[in-house]
């Protein structure tokens, strides 16, 4: 049974950094000290990426119209823009998700969120610095919001690729055996199993309605 992990600072846990994520993670974040790491980077677009800050007030002649008819005017609160082009993204990404495998623990998980422009060569980066077993699974994020090109599909969806420490890695795959044996299994092939014959099969398990 895996020991719960200790807190890896006596200050208040929920702390918020504001910088860049690669020099916090090396100051401070010890070895091991997390069970859930989430890196949402750059996409690499090539274009600037600007995200401006509003806050509506009701107004009788706001520009906006609310619950039950009501009028809000927008204020706007700021923006901000940084230029989303990497000559070398790779590069770029390999130290910090260097340091997010030392800083995971043995039975944490990372969820990495890129889209369709680098998530093949993000994969094989990945493969390259927690290994290839250490893959869980990938997770398609579709939406149906935005706009819609006339010349090519419609890139609506990004990806979130997954990976885990080496404890759960053989806590999921032995989780998704015992699951799956027990739910798939025919009663022919269960004796089968328990007179030692060797046998496999796949079994899509899917939810209740």
């Amino acid at each position: 049974m895996l020991a719960p992990l200790t807190p890896y600072t006596t200050r208040a846990v929920h702390s918020i950094y504001l910088g860049d994520n690669l020099e916090i993670l090396r100051r401070h974040v010890p070895d091991g000290a997390a069970a859930l790491i989430y890196i949402d980077p750059p996409f690499n677009t090539g274009r600037a990426q600007a995200r401006t800050r509003l806050k509506t007030v009701r107004s009788v002649s706001g520009d906006r119209v609310g619950f039950k008819g009501q009028r809000y005017g927008t204020v706007k609160m700021g923006s901000r823009a940084y230029p989303d082009r990497f000559d070398d993204y790779l590069a770029f990404l390999e130290p910090r998700l260097r340091e997010a495998y030392r800083a995971l623990a043995p039975e944490g998980t990372l969820y990495f969120h890129i889209d369709y422009r680098e998530v093949h060569y993000c994969k094989v980066l990945l493969d390259g610095i927690f290994g290839r077993d250490s893959f869980l699974n990938e997770i398609i994020w579709a939406y149906d919001y935005g706009g819609r090109p006339t010349r090519r599909w419609p890139p609506k969806h990004d990806n979130i690729l997954v990976s885990g420490g080496s404890c759960r890695l053989r806590r999921a795959r032995e989780i998704s055996c015992s699951t799956s044996s027990r739910a798939a299994a025919p009663p022919a092939r269960r004796a089968s199993r328990r007179s030692g014959a060797s046998s496999s099969w796949m079994s899509t398990l899917k939810p209740s309605r």
